[in-house]
């Protein structure tokens, strides 16, 4: 939950948290859609996933809730 609450900050600040390396911005590339990682983790949460695996799945799959869901089902993404 202090994910999700850092997450809909205006300035997140993931190191006091311990996850700077998580969405890590540099001009060279940008962070990944913070909003998208929230709305993706609501959604697949509420579909009983855990929010480890979760979380993991969308980090993998760049935030898109469609590819995690179809892994977490056993399908090809």
């Amino acid at each position: 939950m202090k994910i999700l609450a850092e997450a809909e900050n205006e300035s997140q600040n993931w190191s006091n948290l311990g996850l700077e390396n998580l969405f890590p911005a540099t001009a060279d590339s940008p962070s990944p859609s913070v909003k998208e990682f929230v709305n993706g983790y609501h959604v697949l949460q509420e579909m009983g996933f855990s929010a480890n695996n979760v979380a993991e799945a969308l980090l993998m799959y760049d935030n898109d809730a469609d590819k995690a869901l179809a892994h977490f089902l056993g399908g090809s993404p």
